[in-house]
């Protein structure tokens, strides 16, 4: 009795396993489709000059939120090219902020433009804000009140521009006080990527350590990027960063 029992499983067994197959075949042929239309439009809307690719808002614009899970998780899969902008959103209490870029050899993301502004990145977040793999980012008057590890991080040549943003280093972790972090390089290899800061301010001796072109810092009109202001003016342009607190009939 037990080996007719026996049998009969593992003849059940065996009749699952070519439906397995298939199914993990044509799972495996949705998603290669997937990635060589997410290559094509990528190559599509790619701009050659990032600068007047900030200029204008993109297709991909996350404003005033406060769902930090749902921002991470649109910019970290985007299954479509990434020209994003994230403003005004309210993050606190979080490990992983936000990731641009998930693999070290997806070469496509070189063509990825990304504006991270006037955001509120406050106490109790980690670090990803943002972390960027290949591509260009453009963090402008954003407020940064604290963080664990680091703010700005980065992997595989990135180009990263921090114009106007607050910088308030952790109080209680004296040696997380640099805003920036390189990763999966030596420092002969990351000292070429440019990584530029200017009109930030930094508070608790936080300090942004630049690389690259020192050229890179130089002024440009408007039509090439969002102008940022002083980072004296972050707490201003920050204050209502988040959702409303709307009820309905009531004014906001």
């Amino acid at each position: 009795m037990e080996t007719a029992r026996l049998l009969v499983c593992v003849i059940c067994i065996a009749s699952l396993i070519p439906t397995l197959r298939a199914n993990v075949a044509e799972t495996d042929e949705y998603w290669v489709t997937k990635a060589n239309e997410a290559r094509r439009r990528t190559l599509m809307a790619y701009h050659p000059d990032p600068y007047q690719i900030v200029d204008h808002f993109h297709e991909r614009h996350y404003d005033n939120s406060t769902d930090v899970e749902e921002m991470e998780e649109n910019a970290s899969e985007e299954e479509d090219d990434i020209e994003m902008i994230s403003s005004a959103t309210n993050s606190t209490r979080r490990s992983l902020v936000m990731l641009l870029g998930a693999q070290n050899d997806n070469h496509a993301d070189k063509k990825m433009q990304v504006t991270v502004a006037f955001n509120h990145f406050g106490k109790g977040l980690v670090q990803r804000m943002p972390r960027i793999r290949w591509g260009f980012v453009h963090v402008v008057n954003n407020d940064y009140t604290h963080w664990e590890l680091y703010a700005i991080g980065g992997s595989q040549s990135p180009t990263i521009l921090s114009h106007g943003n607050r910088f308030i280093a952790p109080p209680h972790i004296q040696h997380y006080r640099e805003v920036t972090k390189r990763d999966s390089a030596p420092e002969s290899e990351w000292k070429n990527w440019n990584w530029r800061s200017e009109k930030d301010i930094f508070m608790n001796n936080a300090y942004f350590r630049q690389s690259g072109n020192p050229k890179f810092m130089c002024s440009h009109s408007r039509q090439q990027m969002i102008k940022p202001k002083h980072g004296v003016a972050v707490s201003k342009l920050t204050k209502y960063a988040g959702a409303l607190d709307c009820r309905v009939g009531k004014p906001c």
